[in-house]
């Protein structure tokens, strides 16, 4: 955070948060929100036709109780111990990686 107020030699400077109202690096943020955006929909309106076809669709009761079952455990599956299950299956000695 310091760094972000210093220039090379040191000495206080705001030349780098001005830096970041040029117009690429505006662009770059608006791509980024854009993408957020659509891959945050994608996601809610996926999960929304998987609530109603589990509620609403007559679905048979072994699919039903599949797929809560894989809701819980994948609402817990986030964060941290997914980016080590990211690592640990394609980083450089991953499972993956490693036997590809």
């Amino acid at each position: 955070m310091l760094g972000a107020f210093q220039n090379e030699a040191g000495e206080f400077t705001l030349e780098n948060l001005i830096a970041l109202s040029e117009p690429n690096i505006v662009a770059a943020y608006l791509i980024s929100i854009k993408v957020s955006l659509a891959s945050a929909l994608i996601g809610a309106f996926a999960g929304l036709a998987i609530a109603v076809a589990i509620v609403r669709g007559g679905l048979p009761n072994w699919i039903r109780s599949a797929t809560l079952t894989f809701s819980g455990v994948a609402s817990n599956f986030a964060g941290v111990p997914l980016a080590f299950a990211f690592l640990a299956t394609l980083g450089r000695l991953g499972l993956a990686t490693v036997i590809l």
